[in-house]
């Protein structure tokens, strides 16, 4: 699954997912059967020609388009991924080329008519289905939108963390082990892209985390040690992304929050941050 769409995904219900699959299920059968069987009989004259046979003939052909599509799309983003090139979108348009013509080639099979006829035959019902995906597509993504641009923001920020404490590491490895002064330096350094210091949900301040210096700790060591947190209202209340010294990002609810800063450990970090925040 494309990372962009993750956080979408996870505002809708899955009852609701499945609802919406069920509804292009029976479009894809019953629906595309009846508009197969119709362009049929006009192009044949055929009166009695089986609406079984057509409704069958959508389940074969939208399995095997289905299928090709998906191998094809599952091999170019493997692919994509061990170049370390995003293939996506050309993985997508090869997957559909792939769909509709595996899907075109197995009416034609069990409809055998001049390719002429096979072409407009099956534009009705392919025309039909592309028409039932955008109503689907509007009653699930409009929601799914609204709902989602939360979820995806805090990914988003969390993502922007993890950059952070990169940077980081790679500012102690240059200056032999002297923590960066602010987040500024990383930016200044070159390492870090200035907008990766901007909190998604906060875009209007050029930095959108409170940081302390310190001494990173290595990964595989567990750490309470807080490093660099959202600011206050980057997200609403009771909502921050936090980053611990040895790189792990968590996002903490404000009581949780709270009890992370009670730790000896950070009350230098609770301390400047209530500083730079106020009361």
């Amino acid at each position: 699954m494309p990372p962009v769409i993750a956080p979408y995904l996870k505002v809708l219900h899955p009852l609701f997912i499945i609802v919406l699959l069920l509804a292009f299920l029976a479009g894809w059968l019953y629906g595309g059967g009846r508009l197969l069987h119709g362009a049929l009989r006009k192009a044949t004259g055929q009166r009695r020609l089986s609406l079984g046979r057509c409704v069958l003939a959508m389940l074969l052909s939208g399995a095997a388009g289905v299928f090709a599509g998906g191998v094809l799309f599952k091999l170019i983003s493997a692919i994509g991924n061990t170049v370390e090139v995003n293939l996506i979108i050309p993985a997508a348009i090869v997957a559909l080329v792939a769909l509709v013509s595996l899907a075109y080639l197995v009416l034609a099979v069990m409809f055998p008519l001049s390719w002429k006829q096979m072409l407009q035959v099956s534009a009705r019902p392919f025309a039909g289905m592309l028409a039932l995906v955008i109503l689907l597509g509007i009653v699930g993504g409009i929601p799914a939108y609204f709902m989602g641009q939360r979820v995806f923001k805090e990914d988003s920020c969390r993502a922007r963390l993890r950059l952070i404490h990169q940077a980081l590491v790679r500012y102690e490895r240059k200056y032999a082990s002297r923590q960066a002064p602010t987040l500024q330096a990383l930016s200044d350094e070159g390492l870090i892209r200035k907008a990766h210091l901007v909190c998604p949900a906060a875009e209007e301040r050029a930095i959108g985390y409170f940081y302390l210096p310190g001494e990173s700790v290595p990964n595989d060591k567990p750490t309470n040690t807080l490093r660099a947190c959202d600011l206050r209202d980057n997200h609403g209340p009771g909502s921050r992304g936090v980053l611990l010294a040895n790189g792990d990002v968590m996002r903490p609810d404000e009581e949780a929050f709270e009890e992370l800063l009670a730790l000896p450990e950070n009350a230098a970090f609770a301390a400047a941050l209530r500083e730079a925040e106020g009361p």
